[in-house]
């Protein structure tokens, strides 16, 4: 988070992308990113920079833990029925990957 917030507090002292990455040795697009998610947060980067460092790690880092669960939970309870299915004549893997795909077309 340390680092992070140097990004932040470099950019917002030379208020150019370029600058901040040449000052910091970091790649562009990697303030570029910082600074985006900061003031997606709140345009001033004074209130970002003055947050403790779990609430600025829930911004910047938000939980995905919880939705892949419920993914694999969803996808590992059609198994049984997939297996069933293929059993069936005419029924392939690729016709059950279509359904699954019309169902949740992020996919898993």
């Amino acid at each position: 988070m340390d680092q992070i917030k140097n990004i932040l507090r470099t950019y917002q002292s030379t208020e150019s992308i370029k600058a901040t990455a040449r000052t910091l040795k970091v790649s562009k697009n990697t303030v570029r990113h910082y600074y985006r998610l900061a003031t997606a947060y709140n345009e001033d980067l004074e209130i970002v920079l003055g947050l403790a460092d779990e609430p600025l790690r829930q911004i910047l880092y938000p939980d995905k833990a919880g939705a892949v669960a419920d993914r694999k939970l969803i996808f590992e309870g059609k198994v049984d029925y997939w297996i069933k299915e293929l059993q069936r004549p005419h029924v392939t893997r690729q016709v059950l990957f279509e359904e699954y795909k019309e169902e949740y077309p992020e996919g898993y």
